[in-house]
């Protein structure tokens, strides 16, 4: 009897030991595959966020994808520091309730720009804009001037590229705008947001057809000896650019082309401005918002992004990577507030692969600001009529006073946050 228990024993030591030594391969099998997966992964978003630091790509864990028809909830907010000038007072905005008791009134005899509810002259309040087409491809920039626009549009031309157009309250005495660039229709109902009088340099077939059948003011270096005259070749771009992207306009010429014209300088009585702006000396705290301290804006081969400065709270606009930079003033394109409007692109499948923008009726946007986002409606009745910014409750969107990118895109899936 005591020898067998003596053989069990060493047996079943032995089938332990063996056990050991299987169980701790198979230890050893797994946690290579793991080491594996875990240095594809870092390697991959190594490879993403590899760009300047304030361009940094947004890597798959950090990106959320906007959809049209997402609901920002109590459990998807994050707290974010604003940065509130010290005259500033905070204005926490729900989308809901009526701000009209704290909104800070103007002061008597003080006027308002309509684009960035700024304060100005009584004439500059009254002032007609100019919205002037820019050029955006990268053998074109820097562009000149493109940092003084009160509002810049974005949407996506040929190629997957896409062209601005800048609205200025103020431009007289403004050097060298441009490069000015070619119409294409929906800038026109862009710029019909705004009653502004519209500056190109030539156009599309159908920019034509809209710019002859609806009677738009318009300056054309292209086709227009009368307006023509007043653009010229900029020699200091000439240096270092292709003829094509050195037309630029002096703002005393403007003055000169639109005097020359006989074009309306003063808003239209019917004009019914799509911005509202709390006080002056107010910001907009989106009560409820979602964190967006970085956005980025895909147009097919076109990438924009914008980061959140917290001690301007202003979003710093870059494209492909590189800082967008005002060639005259060196500065950094920075805007209080970012509007993305949803509307659908058609491609037209033409000799010029133009497209087709769905800007008039209805559709979803997102607005940026402080460090937030929420989500939005837009309408717009016709071409010539302004566009209306709304919350899904129906009451008006109200913007922190100064700058606006206005961003058009085709669906909500152009657009990611973090």
């Amino acid at each position: 009897m005591k020898a067998f228990r003596t053989k069990g024993t060493v047996l079943l030591l032995i089938t332990v030991l063996l056990l050991g030594i299987l169980c701790g391969c198979g230890t050893d099998g797994n946690a290579q595959e793991t080491t594996a997966a875990v240095t594809e992964t870092e390697t991959e978003t190594e490879t993403e966020t590899t760009v300047p630091e304030t361009t940094q790509a947004l890597t798959e864990t950090e990106t959320e994808t906007l959809t049209e028809t997402e609901a920002v909830t109590e459990n998807e907010t994050e707290a974010v520091t604003e940065a509130v000038p010290a005259y500033a007072a905070v204005v926490s905005d729900n989308g809901k309730d009526s701000l009209a008791s704290v909104i800070e009134p103007a002061a008597a005899g003080t006027y308002s720009d309509p684009l960035t509810g700024l304060s100005c002259t009584k004439e500059e309040a009254a002032r007609r804009p100019v919205a002037i087409m820019l050029n955006n491809i990268a053998q074109a920039l820097p562009q000149q001037q493109i940092a003084a626009a009160d509002i810049l549009y974005e949407c996506q031309v040929e190629g997957g590229l896409t062209r601005l157009m800048g609205v200025f309250n103020d431009w007289s005495n403004l050097t060298a705008i441009g490069s000015v660039r070619s119409s294409r229709e929906y800038y026109i109902d862009f710029a019909a947001n705004h009653d502004a009088i519209y500056v190109h340099a030539g156009g599309s077939e159908s920019a034509y057809v809209n710019l002859k059948s609806r009677k738009i003011n318009n300056l054309d270096a292209v086709n227009d000896g009368v307006a023509g005259q007043y653009f010229y070749r900029d020699p200091v771009r000439r240096q270092t650019m292709s003829y094509e992207h050195t037309l630029v306009i002096d703002g005393d010429d403007l003055d000169k082309a639109i005097a020359v014209k006989k074009y309306r300088t003063s808003y239209s009585s019917s004009f019914d401005n799509p911005l509202n702006f709390v006080g002056e000396n107010q910001v907009i705290s989106l009560s409820g918002g979602t964190k967006a301290t970085a956005m980025t804006v895909k147009f097919g081969a076109h990438t924009t992004t914008f980061a959140y400065d917290s001690k301007t709270n202003t979003y710093l606009r870059s494209q492909n990577g590189n800082k967008h930079i005002d060639g005259t003033t060196g500065e950094q394109l920075a805007f209080e507030n970012v509007i993305v409007l949803i509307c659908p692109y058609t491609f037209t499948n033409d000799d010029y692969n133009h497209i087709e923008v769905d800007d008039v009726g209805s559709g979803t946007g997102y607005y940026f600001t402080g460090g937030k986002y929420v989500a939005i409606n837009w309408s717009k009745a016709s071409g010539d009529s302004q566009v209306k910014l709304v919350y899904p409750s129906g009451r008006e969107v109200y913007l922190t006073p100064g700058r606006t990118n206005i961003e058009i895109v085709s669906y909500s899936g152009n657009v990611t946050v973090s």
